[in-house]
């Protein structure tokens, strides 16, 4: 059964498998549309995000939702503002990770519609950016109506490769 909830103290583990299980997809699929840090990451600096994150969420400038099936978190949604500044602070940063084995299976669209609905009052704009290869990802958010505003051409250098990135925005 799918539960889709707001991240407490007890996801860090999870969250650490689930970002362990991105970087061992990585080695099958080049284009796997979530950028990579230099290295696999380690608990003690996934213990640092979880704090920073944790932070961010009781200063208000975050939410973090999760998907768990089974008693364990498969993926999150977070929205986090642009910046402190109050000249940006209505405008939110959207990111979206779900492990392999539980895509194409209504994940994404729970775990979106739960953010989004929280992001009403507190963001006016909810911005992201996808690989423009990602076409599965990019007709999920435009299910919610994000609209594309532009490409980032060569975002991302993985290998000898580069990945455009496809700009998109929500406006609550």
């Amino acid at each position: 059964m799918l539960i889709v909830r707001e991240v407490q103290p007890t996801d860090l583990e999870d969250l650490f498998e689930c970002y362990n299980s991105y970087y061992e997809e990585l080695k099958e699929n080049a284009a796997l549309g979530l950028p990579a840090s230099a290295g696999k990451p380690t608990m003690s600096g996934e213990l640092e995000w979880f704090s920073s994150l944790s932070k961010k969420i009781a200063e208000g400038n975050t939410i973090a939702i999760v998907a768990e099936v089974g008693s364990h978190v498969v993926g999150m949604c977070e929205v986090s503002r642009a910046l402190p500044s109050p000249e940006v602070a209505h405008r939110g940063n959207l990111g979206l990770a779900i492990r392999k084995e539980h895509r194409e299976k209504g994940v994404g669209t729970a775990l979106l519609k739960f953010t989004l609905d929280k992001c009403k009052g507190k963001f006016e704009i909810v911005e992201l950016s996808v690989f423009s290869s990602n076409d599965a990802a990019k007709r999920l958010y435009s299910k919610f109506g994000f609209k594309a505003i532009g490409v980032r051409p060569r975002s991302i250098k993985r290998g000898d490769g580069y990945i455009d990135e496809d700009i998109m925005i929500l406006t609550l």
